[in-house]
């Protein structure tokens, strides 16, 4: 009998289990959670008892609370800089290659703005907010709601459950914990003043645990600065976390190109965090057979240089963990090829289309007049600079293609320890008859 007790308490726990969603703080980068939503709800894993947010993350977790997937997904194809900000403009680090007098205007007028009302005008985003979000829906919901703000000038973490506010306090507290003061104005509630939560906890996993939460699906921005306050939390064995695997770029671009190719990412990212497919930058349909491509791979890479395979390592890891498997080295390794060759990261491949396309990029550099010059340009003693990867990727393709000697790849190995793990991919190719 006290097994199946056992039984039964194990499948309770499961059913009333408490997942929170948790929501990041970053300005237009915001698309992106709206992305990793997408892939939620598509996989009916956006059943959530609770949400936290922060800022952007707060206006997007009132969305997901009301359940208005189509009104966010509508909100972020459709947002400009001039519908959050009064005569607002893109900001990112190009903006002033190719200033115009208009927007020498726009921003003279933004700054006559600011001064007179201690921060830009957001009245197009409280408008937008208002048609967006229904805060009767948001306090009617089953789901649990809180967000973050800070106290000003203390600066003091202050955390609203939002489900115990008036209807009328609601946008006033979304408001509050998006107030991305110097940028944005201060805002008075109650006679207290606050700002943009994100001064204290952009990523509010430690309150969705207070509140209960015991299992949570954060989603990250790379915002300012990029690591939240607590990064810890986000590695804990209750959390799983969908992080940008590329630069997002400026949390003040509402260029609607970047917007959606965010949101785009934000989907990828998420499918490969929960397993839906492989890779890291890019998406792979998984296909267990290649597994002896993949042991082979790493065989190659060892027999080629075995005393430079640990660098080799910790560069295809950059700046994460080590890997656990031939699968990631193999995968990491093709994903530097398509980086390199500026391949579409935003659609699923199966590998051997990915290769096929490799393939035919690598070999339009026998044709290009600048890869020749590769050969005679490169300091042989340093490391392959941006500018000449697509070029030394077609060189590799000819050497190989043509059986000439490779000594001179090898050397340059030792200063760009990822080229061992492209020249063991080209002599996997050669062996196959890829190249042929």
């Amino acid at each position: 009998m006290l097994p199946w007790l056992l039984f039964l308490a194990a499948i309770c726990h499961n059913v009333l289990m408490k997942r929170a969603l948790v929501l990041c703080g970053g300005g237009s980068l915001g698309s992106y959670e709206v992305g990793a939503w997408k892939f939620l709800r598509e996989r009916g894993l956006d059943r959530f008892d609770l949400v936290t947010g922060t800022s952007i993350g707060a206006i997007n977790g009132a969305l997901v609370v009301s359940g208005d997937f189509e009104n966010a997904e509508r909100l972020w194809k459709t947002v400009a800089a001039d519908k959050i900000i009064s005569h607002g403009i893109n900001v990112d680090d190009r903006m002033w290659d190719n200033f115009t007098k208009a927007n020498f205007s726009r921003l003279m007028t933004l700054g006559k703005d600011y001064l007179r009302n201690g921060g830009v005008d957001i009245s197009p985003l409280i408008g937008l907010m208002k048609n967006a979000i229904d805060p009767q829906k948001v306090l009617a919901s089953p789901i649990g709601f809180a967000v973050t703000t800070a106290t000003f000038p203390g600066l003091k973490q202050h955390n609203v459950d939002i489900k115990k506010c008036k209807e009328d306090e609601v946008m006033d507290w979304l408001l509050a914990s998006s107030a991305c003061y110097p940028i944005f104005p201060i805002r008075t509630i109650h006679g207290h003043r606050y700002v943009d939560g994100g001064y204290n906890d952009n990523l509010p996993i430690d309150l969705a645990l207070k509140m209960g939460a015991e299992e949570i699906v954060a989603v990250l921005l790379h915002a300012i600065p990029k690591v939240p306050q607590h990064p810890e939390l986000m590695d804990l064995p209750l959390v799983t976390t969908v992080r940008p695997s590329r630069d997002t770029g400026s949390i003040m671009n509402f260029n609607s190109g970047i917007t959606a190719a965010n949101m785009d990412l934000g989907y990828f990212d998420a499918a490969r965090t929960f397993g839906e497919c492989w890779g890291r930058g890019f998406a792979f349909e998984k296909d267990e057979s290649l597994e002896p491509r993949f042991r082979s791979f790493v065989v190659e890479m060892a027999r080629e240089n075995l005393f430079l395979l640990p660098k080799t390592i910790k560069a295809l890891s950059r700046e994460g963990p080590k890997p656990t498997s031939n699968l990631q080295l193999y995968i990491w390794a093709i994903e530097l090829m398509g980086d390199w060759l500026g391949m579409d990261y935003l659609k699923t491949y199966r590998i051997d289309d990915f290769l096929a396309e490799v393939r035919e990029r690598t070999r339009e550099q026998w044709h290009d007049p600048s890869a020749p010059r590769f050969l005679l340009d490169h300091n042989w003693g340093r490391r392959i600079e941006e500018t000449e990867r697509k070029p030394f990727l077609g060189y590799m393709d000819y050497i190989y293609t043509n059986d000439l000697r490779k000594d001179e790849i090898g050397k340059l190995a030792e200063g760009t320890p990822e080229i061992l793990a492209l020249m063991a991919l080209f002599a996997q190719f050669k062996a196959t008859g890829w190249l042929a």
